[in-house]
């Protein structure tokens, strides 16, 4: 595949879409017990935003979303096999897609709680400890890869959170980035209306957490009213900003 990276990414792309599609068939199907509405949900997730738009990009929704539509279906089967291969694959999910390890939470006390509404208080227990197992070696494993490959740079999921924090707090109008071979520009989407903001320029790698730590916390040391003051706009951002880069 070595011509062909690209036509495989988006193939496969779409293979995960048509699972994700049928998936939520299913999922439908176990919800609502009828065919005809299963149908309806699956046809309409089939031309939905997500589907349609983000699979003409080579993003990490295309695989993390998919896995966690499956993710739901299979923890739905309310055994512990099914609980074992939803934190599986909510697990690679959040490997791929850090902010989807949120889910795990309402997931484990679905099944904690939801088994205990049906008055199955002990049946409860090993499905929710069977769908954590799962889920948090996945994570972990996932955590040990990602400080090998990257020489301790990253801990955690999160390969980009300590840039995410550098963009959101001193908000420049680009970084730009050449390390290890490759050069790679980000235009934060709040910031390209603003072309007379700073401009960070570094050798250092998107993933080096540690340097853009440092740069976050010089900023705020040396800027702390501009930090408070900027906080409510930043809130209001996450609702209300646009969604994608410039």
């Amino acid at each position: 595949f070595k011509h062909y990276d690209l036509e495989v990414a988006l193939g496969l792309s779409a293979f995960l879409g048509a699972l994700a599609v049928w998936f939520m068939g299913a999922i439908a199907f176990k919800a609502f017990g009828s065919s005809r509405l299963a149908l309806a949900v699956a046809s309409l997730y089939a031309v939905s935003y997500p589907l349609i738009y983000f699979s003409a990009f080579i993003l990490s929704e295309n695989f993390s979303i998919p896995l966690s539509i499956a993710s739901v279906y299979f923890l739905l089967r309310g055994d512990v096999k099914g609980s074992l291969i939803s934190g599986l694959l909510l697990g690679l999910s959040a490997g791929a897609r850090p902010p989807y390890a949120v889910w795990a939470i309402p997931f484990f006390l679905y099944l904690l709680l939801g088994e205990r509404s049906e008055g199955r208080t002990k049946a409860g227990k090993p499905l929710a400890l069977g769908f954590a197992l799962a889920f948090v070696v996945c994570v972990s494993l996932i955590c040990l890869q990602n400080r090998r490959i990257s020489l301790s740079r990253i801990a955690g999921l999160a390969a980009n959170g300590a840039l995410g924090l550098y963009i959101g707090i001193v908000q420049p109008y680009s970084i730009d980035s050449i390390s290890e071979g490759f050069r790679c520009i980000i235009l934060p989407p709040q910031s390209t209306p603003f072309p007379e903001r700073y401009r960070l320029k570094t050798f250092h790698p998107m993933y080096d957490q540690g340097y853009f730590l440092g740069l976050t916390a010089k900023f705020i040391a040396e800027h702390p009213s501009v930090v408070i003051m900027q906080m409510p706009t930043q809130i209001g951002n996450l609702f209300l900003s646009p969604l994608f880069p410039g």
